[in-house]
Protein backbone atom coordinates (compact mmCIF):
# COMPACT_ATOMS: atom_id res chain seq x y z
CA UNK A 1 0.00 0.00 0.00
CA UNK A 2 3.50 1.95 0.23
CA UNK A 3 3.96 1.44 -2.84
CA UNK A 4 0.50 2.83 -4.42
CA UNK A 5 -0.27 7.04 -4.65
CA UNK A 6 -3.40 6.74 -3.79
CA UNK A 7 -4.41 10.64 -4.23
CA UNK A 8 -3.66 10.10 -7.92
CA UNK A 9 -6.99 7.79 -8.13
CA UNK A 10 -8.70 10.81 -6.38
CA UNK A 11 -7.86 13.83 -7.15
CA UNK A 12 -10.85 15.49 -6.59
CA UNK A 13 -10.18 15.19 -2.84
CA UNK A 14 -7.20 16.76 -0.92
CA UNK A 15 -4.16 15.29 -0.06
CA UNK A 16 -5.11 14.86 3.47
CA UNK A 17 -8.47 12.96 2.29
CA UNK A 18 -7.18 10.55 -0.17
CA UNK A 19 -4.77 8.49 2.50
CA UNK A 20 -7.28 9.45 5.80
CA UNK A 21 -8.92 5.80 6.49
CA UNK A 22 -12.44 6.45 5.04
CA UNK A 23 -14.07 6.09 1.74
CA UNK A 24 -13.97 8.36 -0.59
CA UNK A 25 -17.47 8.53 -3.08
CA UNK A 26 -16.84 8.35 -6.88
CA UNK A 27 -20.84 8.87 -8.37
CA UNK A 28 -24.00 9.17 -6.78
CA UNK A 29 -26.94 8.93 -8.30
CA UNK A 30 -29.32 11.77 -6.10
CA UNK A 31 -28.17 11.60 -2.55
CA UNK A 32 -27.32 7.69 -2.71
CA UNK A 33 -23.53 6.74 -3.44
CA UNK A 34 -23.11 4.55 -6.40
CA UNK A 35 -19.35 4.13 -6.32
CA UNK A 36 -16.88 4.74 -3.67
CA UNK A 37 -13.18 4.05 -3.28
CA UNK A 38 -13.41 1.80 0.03
CA UNK A 39 -11.26 2.43 3.00
CA UNK A 40 -7.81 1.46 3.41
CA UNK A 41 -7.83 -0.49 6.37
CA UNK A 42 -11.33 -3.08 4.46
CA UNK A 43 -9.41 -3.12 1.24
CA UNK A 44 -6.58 -4.44 3.25
CA UNK A 45 -8.34 -6.91 4.85
CA UNK A 46 -10.34 -7.97 1.70
CA UNK A 47 -6.54 -8.57 -0.02
CA UNK A 48 -5.50 -10.55 3.33
CA UNK A 49 -8.21 -12.56 2.83
CA UNK A 50 -7.84 -13.06 -1.13
CA UNK A 51 -4.35 -14.51 -0.46
CA UNK A 52 -2.92 -13.57 -3.36
CA UNK A 53 0.28 -14.96 -4.88
CA UNK A 54 2.88 -14.00 -7.61
CA UNK A 55 1.65 -15.02 -10.81
CA UNK A 56 -1.68 -15.41 -10.04
CA UNK A 57 -4.60 -14.00 -12.18
CA UNK A 58 -7.17 -12.02 -10.74
CA UNK A 59 -10.46 -10.47 -11.42
CA UNK A 60 -11.61 -7.73 -9.94
CA UNK A 61 -15.59 -6.57 -10.47
CA UNK A 62 -15.88 -2.76 -9.73
CA UNK A 63 -12.90 -1.16 -10.99
CA UNK A 64 -14.29 2.15 -9.51
CA UNK A 65 -11.05 3.95 -8.99
CA UNK A 66 -8.69 1.33 -10.29
CA UNK A 67 -6.88 1.81 -6.86
CA UNK A 68 -7.60 -1.63 -5.90
CA UNK A 69 -6.19 -2.85 -9.36
CA UNK A 70 -2.79 -1.37 -8.69
CA UNK A 71 -2.78 -3.14 -4.96
CA UNK A 72 -3.53 -6.24 -6.90
CA UNK A 73 -0.63 -5.97 -9.79
CA UNK A 74 1.40 -5.24 -6.97
CA UNK A 75 0.94 -8.46 -5.38
CA UNK A 76 0.99 -10.61 -8.46
CA UNK A 77 3.80 -8.76 -10.22
CA UNK A 78 5.56 -8.18 -13.53
CA UNK A 79 4.40 -12.32 -13.92
CA UNK A 80 0.64 -11.74 -13.27
CA UNK A 81 -2.38 -10.30 -14.57
CA UNK A 82 -5.37 -8.73 -13.58
CA UNK A 83 -8.44 -8.01 -14.72
CA UNK A 84 -10.63 -5.09 -14.02
CA UNK A 85 -14.28 -5.08 -15.16
CA UNK A 86 -16.38 -1.58 -14.44
CA UNK A 87 -20.11 -1.04 -15.15
CA UNK A 88 -19.96 2.92 -15.74
CA UNK A 89 -17.81 3.39 -19.02
CA UNK A 90 -16.82 6.89 -17.79
CA UNK A 91 -14.64 5.71 -14.85
CA UNK A 92 -13.19 2.74 -16.20
CA UNK A 93 -11.61 5.19 -18.70
CA UNK A 94 -10.61 7.19 -16.51
CA UNK A 95 -9.28 3.95 -14.01
CA UNK A 96 -7.58 3.01 -17.16
CA UNK A 97 -5.67 6.51 -18.01
CA UNK A 98 -4.13 6.58 -14.88
CA UNK A 99 -3.08 2.85 -14.17
CA UNK A 100 -1.04 3.43 -17.67
CA UNK A 101 0.47 6.65 -16.22
CA UNK A 102 1.64 4.48 -13.56
CA UNK A 103 2.61 1.64 -15.06
CA UNK A 104 0.91 -0.59 -14.54
CA UNK A 105 0.71 -2.44 -17.85
CA UNK A 106 -0.37 -5.42 -16.64
CA UNK A 107 -3.65 -4.35 -15.24
CA UNK A 108 -6.23 -4.67 -17.90
CA UNK A 109 -9.55 -2.47 -17.69
CA UNK A 110 -12.64 -3.85 -19.58
CA UNK A 111 -16.05 -1.46 -19.48
CA UNK A 112 -19.03 -3.66 -19.05
CA UNK A 113 -21.23 -5.88 -16.69
CA UNK A 114 -19.29 -7.49 -14.02
CA UNK A 115 -21.98 -10.24 -13.45
CA UNK A 116 -21.99 -11.69 -16.97
CA UNK A 117 -19.40 -10.26 -19.44
CA UNK A 118 -16.00 -12.14 -18.29
CA UNK A 119 -14.09 -13.58 -21.27
CA UNK A 120 -14.52 -17.00 -21.61
CA UNK A 121 -11.09 -18.00 -21.92
CA UNK A 122 -10.04 -16.37 -18.73
CA UNK A 123 -9.79 -18.61 -15.66
CA UNK A 124 -9.00 -16.91 -12.23
CA UNK A 125 -6.82 -18.16 -9.19
CA UNK A 126 -8.49 -15.03 -7.51
CA UNK A 127 -11.38 -13.13 -7.77
CA UNK A 128 -12.70 -9.92 -5.67
CA UNK A 129 -15.98 -8.10 -5.99
CA UNK A 130 -15.85 -4.32 -4.32
CA UNK A 131 -19.55 -4.29 -4.55
CA UNK A 132 -22.64 -5.66 -1.93
CA UNK A 133 -23.59 -8.54 -3.90
CA UNK A 134 -26.58 -11.00 -2.83
CA UNK A 135 -26.29 -13.52 -5.09
CA UNK A 136 -23.12 -15.19 -6.95
CA UNK A 137 -23.46 -14.82 -10.82
CA UNK A 138 -23.22 -17.95 -12.79
CA UNK A 139 -20.16 -16.15 -14.99
CA UNK A 140 -18.67 -15.60 -11.64
CA UNK A 141 -18.63 -19.38 -11.25
CA UNK A 142 -17.38 -20.13 -14.74
CA UNK A 143 -14.24 -17.97 -14.34
CA UNK A 144 -12.75 -19.34 -11.29
CA UNK A 145 -10.57 -22.19 -10.96
CA UNK A 146 -10.85 -24.77 -9.05
CA UNK A 147 -8.70 -23.86 -6.15
CA UNK A 148 -9.45 -20.58 -6.09
CA UNK A 149 -10.78 -18.38 -3.76
CA UNK A 150 -13.80 -15.36 -3.91
CA UNK A 151 -13.70 -12.65 -1.66
CA UNK A 152 -16.89 -10.34 -1.66
CA UNK A 153 -19.07 -8.87 0.79
CA UNK A 154 -22.61 -10.71 0.74
CA UNK A 155 -25.61 -9.83 2.61
CA UNK A 156 -26.85 -12.54 3.81
CA UNK A 157 -30.78 -11.53 4.89
CA UNK A 158 -31.18 -12.09 8.78
CA UNK A 159 -26.79 -12.34 9.09
CA UNK A 160 -26.59 -8.90 7.84
CA UNK A 161 -23.39 -7.81 5.23
CA UNK A 162 -20.43 -9.13 5.83
CA UNK A 163 -16.96 -9.85 3.81
CA UNK A 164 -16.54 -13.68 2.98
CA UNK A 165 -13.68 -15.16 1.51
CA UNK A 166 -15.14 -18.50 -0.31
CA UNK A 167 -12.88 -21.60 -1.62
CA UNK A 168 -13.92 -23.02 -4.93
CA UNK A 169 -13.73 -26.97 -5.06
CA UNK A 170 -14.66 -27.04 -8.71
CA UNK A 171 -18.35 -27.71 -7.64
CA UNK A 172 -19.43 -25.73 -4.32
CA UNK A 173 -17.95 -22.77 -2.62
CA UNK A 174 -17.07 -22.77 0.95
CA UNK A 175 -16.18 -19.93 3.40
CA UNK A 176 -15.17 -20.30 7.64
CA UNK A 177 -15.66 -18.05 9.82
CA UNK A 178 -18.06 -15.01 10.49
CA UNK A 179 -16.93 -13.05 7.93
CA UNK A 180 -16.20 -9.21 8.58
CA UNK A 181 -18.71 -6.60 9.21
CA UNK A 182 -19.17 -3.94 6.05
CA UNK A 183 -21.01 -1.70 4.43
CA UNK A 184 -20.80 -1.91 0.71
CA UNK A 185 -22.74 0.15 -2.16
CA UNK A 186 -25.00 -2.69 -3.79
CA UNK A 187 -23.86 -4.32 -6.27
CA UNK A 188 -26.08 -4.30 -10.08
CA UNK A 189 -26.83 -7.14 -11.31
CA UNK A 190 -28.56 -8.33 -14.35
CA UNK A 191 -29.44 -11.96 -12.29
CA UNK A 192 -33.32 -12.31 -12.81
CA UNK A 193 -35.86 -11.38 -10.14
CA UNK A 194 -37.06 -14.50 -8.30
CA UNK A 195 -40.46 -15.05 -6.25
CA UNK A 196 -37.95 -17.18 -4.00
CA UNK A 197 -35.64 -14.74 -3.34
CA UNK A 198 -36.08 -15.00 0.11
CA UNK A 199 -34.81 -16.81 3.50
CA UNK A 200 -35.75 -20.38 3.84
CA UNK A 201 -35.17 -22.79 6.95
CA UNK A 202 -34.34 -26.74 6.89
CA UNK A 203 -35.40 -29.40 7.75
CA UNK A 204 -38.26 -28.68 8.87
CA UNK A 205 -39.50 -27.45 5.82
CA UNK A 206 -40.76 -24.25 7.25
CA UNK A 207 -40.31 -21.09 4.66
CA UNK A 208 -40.44 -19.06 8.61
CA UNK A 209 -36.54 -17.57 9.44
CA UNK A 210 -35.44 -19.41 13.22
CA UNK A 211 -35.28 -16.15 15.56
CA UNK A 212 -31.86 -16.92 16.49
CA UNK A 213 -30.20 -16.35 13.31
CA UNK A 214 -31.57 -12.49 13.39
CA UNK A 215 -27.70 -10.76 14.36
CA UNK A 216 -26.21 -14.16 14.66
CA UNK A 217 -23.19 -15.00 12.69
CA UNK A 218 -22.29 -18.08 10.56
CA UNK A 219 -20.06 -20.44 11.63
CA UNK A 220 -19.66 -21.77 7.99
CA UNK A 221 -21.51 -21.15 4.69
CA UNK A 222 -21.61 -23.30 2.06
CA UNK A 223 -22.81 -21.73 -1.26
CA UNK A 224 -24.34 -24.32 -4.35
CA UNK A 225 -25.72 -23.18 -7.99
CA UNK A 226 -29.62 -23.61 -7.35
CA UNK A 227 -29.46 -26.09 -10.69
CA UNK A 228 -26.75 -28.24 -8.79
CA UNK A 229 -27.71 -28.25 -5.44
CA UNK A 230 -26.78 -30.97 -2.89
CA UNK A 231 -29.88 -31.60 -0.56
CA UNK A 232 -27.92 -33.58 2.10
CA UNK A 233 -25.77 -29.92 2.96
CA UNK A 234 -28.97 -28.14 2.89
CA UNK A 235 -30.90 -30.57 5.19
CA UNK A 236 -28.26 -30.18 7.85
CA UNK A 237 -27.91 -26.66 7.49
CA UNK A 238 -29.31 -24.04 9.92
CA UNK A 239 -30.30 -21.93 7.53
CA UNK A 240 -30.63 -21.44 4.16
CA UNK A 241 -30.47 -18.46 1.99
CA UNK A 242 -32.34 -19.16 -1.51
CA UNK A 243 -31.29 -16.24 -4.20
CA UNK A 244 -31.98 -16.72 -7.77
CA UNK A 245 -28.86 -18.24 -8.85
CA UNK A 246 -27.37 -19.62 -5.50
CA UNK A 247 -28.46 -20.95 -2.14
CA UNK A 248 -26.33 -20.41 0.75
CA UNK A 249 -26.17 -23.12 3.62
CA UNK A 250 -25.20 -21.64 6.37
CA UNK A 251 -24.41 -23.40 10.33
CA UNK A 252 -24.49 -21.20 12.93
CA UNK A 253 -21.71 -20.49 15.41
Amino acid sequence: MRAVPRHRFVPHVTLADAYDDRAIPLLAHGTATTSSLSQPTMIAQMLELLQVQPGMCVIEIGTGSGYQAALLAELVGPTGTVMTIERDADLAARARRVLESLGYTHVIVRAGDGTRDLPANVRADRMIVAACARDLPAAWWAALESGGRLVLPLDLGPLGERCHAFTYDGRLMRADGPGIPCAFVPLVTASPASSEDDELYFPSGTRTIPARSHGATAKSIVAMPRNAADRSILERADLVVARPETLFAVTLA
